[in-house]
């Protein structure tokens, strides 16, 4: 049960609020209640850095994150867990926020170098991979910004109405979705579909990615997108992750999860 509202977030609360039950599969029974914030946190940022950990290049040292939000700290932990960066740029429409979010990362990214920038097409231009996660409406990352190489985790545009990347970036790029069900949600594969700047039979998901070797990047020139919009099933998947490590740290008695 979850309540969306991106007007909270800008009054300074938080834009999701809510609760997921996990059930036991075999008694029916409650088996754990979970923060929603946290869990789909958790499961977007998990799920991004899956998909960037074959699809950034090797050698990516630069990621930019575009949005301040709460997902921001969680996608910058999870990408770094799969590629070194060495170098975080941080852009948001309220430069204080990009300034404070790119503080708090640098306590927690050693020894990457952290910083809040105002120019965005500048910061796409020298960014290796590009994390966008925004309540945007329009295009914020255009395609005749990004450099060969660059791989593009979109994360917001979850409505036929919102959109983080232009049509330029899909004619230029393969894209990966998270799942094929999303493709009827996201402005970001509507939009470029009617334009004749993506053809809907070529996009693959995230589960082809996975098991078939010719998915993952093909060379160090080709631009790569992946766009998420969420499902219930990395949902499922992460709330059992937890509660696995709940028990085990009951058992062990290591104290709690964090």
């Amino acid at each position: 049960m979850v309540t969306v509202d991106a007007r909270r977030g800008r009054q300074g609360g938080e834009a999701v609020n809510g609760v997921y039950v996990l059930l036991d599969g075999a008694s029916g029974a409650v088996a754990a209640l979970l923060d929603a914030r946290v869990l789909t946190a958790s499961r977007t940022g998990a799920v991004s850095a899956l998909a960037s950990s074959l699809l950034a290049r090797k050698d990516t040292s630069t990621l930019l994150m575009i949005g301040t939000g709460n997902l921001a700290t969680y996608l910058v932990q999870m990408h770094r867990s799969v590629r070194s960066y060495s170098s975080i740029l941080v852009w948001g429409r309220d430069f204080a926020k990009a300034q404070a979010l790119a503080e708090r990362l640098r306590a927690s990214s050693q020894p990457a170098v952290c910083e809040a920038v105002s120019g965005l097409a500048a910061a796409v231009a020298r960014a290796d991979t590009v994390c966008c996660a925004t309540a945007s409406g329009a295009p914020l990352v255009h395609g005749c910004d990004i450099a060969p190489g660059t791989h593009v985790d979109l994360i917001g545009s979850f409505t036929p109405t919102m959109r983080e990347a232009d049509d330029d970036v899909f004619r230029r790029a393969r894209v990966i979705v998270d799942t094929y069900d999303g493709m009827r949600e996201s402005g970001d594969l509507l939009g470029p579909v009617a334009a004749g700047a993506l053809d809907a039979t070529q996009v693959r998901d995230l589960a082809a990615l996975l098991v078939d070797a010719t998915v993952p990047r093909r060379n160090a020139e080709e631009i790569t997108v992946f766009k998420a919009v969420g499902s219930a099933i990395a949902d499922l998947a992460v709330a059992q992750f937890f509660l696995r490590r709940h028990n085990e740290t009951a058992t062990t008695g290591t104290g709690a999860i964090r």
